[in-house]
């Protein structure tokens, strides 16, 4: 099974409609970007934003206390301020691709890996285990103004 991922900050418990969800995908210069409100993304990506949220506000609590145990999330041991920092800096310079290649291309899961690893100081695994194209591809995404 292929995955999508996506950033969710400020969360007290799964589907929170008071957190943040940072999406990303293809933006209207063809690079990948943010896609979510107050941007412009392409035709491709132009439901992504709506996508993320509707599947974050459908997920439910997990757990007795409403922690995070689920195998379609994973934790970034990080502040949420850390996080939103990497989320909100990322640079739109590179080409957007729907599935990297081998060596080169960058999508939505680049973007949300990068996000969560560069906040952490280390590696995060992605959620479940599943195939997350792009996802390798994490350090081709660059940052602006963050740490």
């Amino acid at each position: 099974m292929v995955s999508h991922l996506f950033i969710v900050t400020n969360a007290k418990y799964l589907g929170d409609p008071n957190a943040n969800v940072f999406s990303y995908g293809e933006n209207s210069k063809g690079n990948l970007g943010n896609v979510g409100r107050g941007f412009t993304p392409s035709g491709f990506s132009k439901a992504t934003a709506s996508d993320d949220l509707a599947f974050w506000l459908g997920s439910t609590r997990c757990g007795a206390n409403g922690g995070f145990r689920s195998p379609s999330v994973s934790l970034i041991g990080a502040s949420d301020s850390l996080v939103e920092e990497f989320a909100r800096n990322l640079k739109e310079d590179n080409p957007y691709t729907a599935v990297p290649g081998l060596v080169w291309g960058v999508n939505s899961n680049s973007a949300a890996q990068a996000i969560a690893n560069r906040s952490q100081g280390s590696r995060v695994l992605t959620p479940g285990g599943r195939w997350t194209p792009g996802a390798s591809h994490s350090r081709q995404v660059n940052f602006g103004n963050s740490r």
